[in-house]
């Protein structure tokens, strides 16, 4: 089949697994929450921490400004990743051939690529551009000036996603350029270097503008991520099955991750051996160099973890991992026959496909459905007592999920009240607004300790008013 048309079904078949085995009508997490409030038309705008950047607030953009959220964006953008997951392996088809359809399949059936195809987050988008821009880059190894230059321009696309990343695929790059390239080093490295600076030119122009330049807005995003040189192999292992944010606290290590893992170092290293004496060897070798690139600052740096973060090593690495794989075929067909081969790849690719899928279902279920259940009674509670007056709300924890269904300005209620809520309140009060406070336990000591609580029905939440205050308009 032309790996062009298996690259544009596979693009379609990826949409139709995601809208059938994935709730699109479910509560946001707590960053889609933070990102959707940036550009929503009903929410207020919820803190935006210098460890974000705007690009998948850009993206989202066309839907969220209209008025939609829940469904209707989470379905645009499992169309935006399916038909991102053609445009971002199309590059490679030239380099690697009938390779790169199957690389995009690798990538796309992983758990991880089908849990974040339709979510508002940065970390998909940021990987299918690296994938993308590291592919042109390899076409113009030998002095494709169209192509480095097309390369480059994704490549600071990426970088309004996600610009630490940037900075590490662009490195990757470097490196990969330095060693493969035969001509025109210097101006692929100049575009890359170039492409890198531009992308991390809206994050320092934010920087200057909210925060006292970039110095102190990489200080806060450190003081954030609490960051510290150190390996964190282990932590992304453990997490391999499910968790979404870590540290995953020394949870044992699951069997099916270090299969997967295993799978990887075995294929892209038969990969790369099968092909050193083909043409296909300098673009694999780019992809696996890149995608060491882009998975080191997270496994040798401790800080907050997730394994999201792995999105776009995986999506490169996919790439030697389909050479391995195709190569792993020709040499089994040659000793057991090609149909007894055949059959034992595809009974192995419907393991890897029914598991993958399997865990982003219940991954979903019992990260995101179950819990936003409890939320989405909390801001129906909070958005049916304001009746349509304006609100405001603190929360122990999750304000920017509850804020989503209620529509009311939300902030965290800390233990220590240290960010002053109750003069927050207070002000919004006397301003005309309904205040409320939700938390997990009732607050029976000052400032809310006159405060009324009633628990959510159905939940193990609570939701507290000021005494006497008015219901509704």
């Amino acid at each position: 089949m032309n790996p062009r048309r298996m690259l544009v079904a596979l693009g379609a078949a990826y949409l139709v697994a995601q809208l059938a085995l994935l709730h699109m009508a479910r509560i946001p997490t707590y960053d889609e929450a933070v990102y959707i409030s940036q550009v929503s038309s009903r929410l207020d705008a919820i803190r935006f921490s210098p460890h974000r950047a705007r690009g998948i607030v850009v993206l989202i953009a066309p839907v969220t400004l209209l008025g939609a959220s829940g469904w209707p964006l989470h379905v645009f953008l499992a169309v935006v990743s399916s038909a991102g997951l053609v445009a971002a392996f199309w590059p490679w088809i030239r380099a690697l051939g009938s390779a790169a359809p199957i690389a995009a399949l690798i990538f796309a059936s992983t758990w991880l690529g089908l849990f974040y195809g339709s979510a508002a987050m940065p970390n998909l988008p940021e990987a299918l551009l690296a994938v993308g821009a590291a592919g042109l880059i390899a076409r113009g190894l030998d002095n494709a000036r169209r192509d480095v230059w097309l390369g480059g321009g994704i490549l600071a696309l990426a970088g309004l996603f996600r610009p630490t990343d940037a900075i590490a695929v662009g490195a990757g790059l470097v490196v990969a350029t330095l060693l493969l390239s035969r001509r025109a080093r210097a101006r692929t490295i100049t575009v890359i270097v170039l492409a890198v600076v531009v992308g991390w030119v809206p994050w320092t122009i934010e920087s200057f503008a909210r925060l006292d330049g970039p110095v102190a807005a990489l200080r806060e995003a450190q003081q954030i991520q609490e960051t510290n040189i150190g390996p964190n192999i282990r932590e992304h292992l453990e997490m391999t099955d499910g968790p979404l944010v870590g540290p995953a606290r020394s949870d044992p290590i699951p069997p099916a991750g270090v299969a997967w893992w295993t799978a990887i170092a075995a294929l892209t290293i038969v990969g790369l051996a099968a092909s050193r004496k083909d043409p296909v060897w300098r673009p694999a070798v780019l992809a696996t160099v890149v995608a060491a690139a882009a998975a080191a600052p997270y496994l040798l740096i401790k800080g907050p973890s997730a394994p999201r973060f792995l999105l776009p090593a995986y999506g490169l690495v996919a790439l030697p991992m389909a050479l391995g794989l195709l190569a792993s075929v020709r040499w089994a067909s040659a000793r057991i026959g090609r149909a007894v081969a055949v059959a034992g790849v595809a009974l192995l690719a419907l393991v890897w496909l029914v598991g993958h899928a399997a865990a982003a279902r219940v991954i979903q279920q019992r990260k995101v459905v179950e819990p936003g259940i409890a939320f989405r009674a909390i801001g129906e509670e909070m958005r049916e007592r304001a009746g349509g007056v304006p609100c405001s709300f603190a929360s122990s924890s999750n304000h920017p999920q509850i804020s989503f269904v209620a529509s009311c300005g939300g902030r965290a209620l800390r233990p220590t009240n240290e960010y002053g809520i109750d003069e927050r309140l207070r002000k919004a009060a006397e301003d005309g607004e309904r205040v409320y406070l939700t938390a997990k336990q009732p607050a029976t000591e000052p400032p809310f300790s006159e405060w009324v609580w009633a628990q959510v029905a159905d939940t193990r939440w609570w939701i507290a008013e000021p005494a006497g205050q008015a219901r509704g308009p």
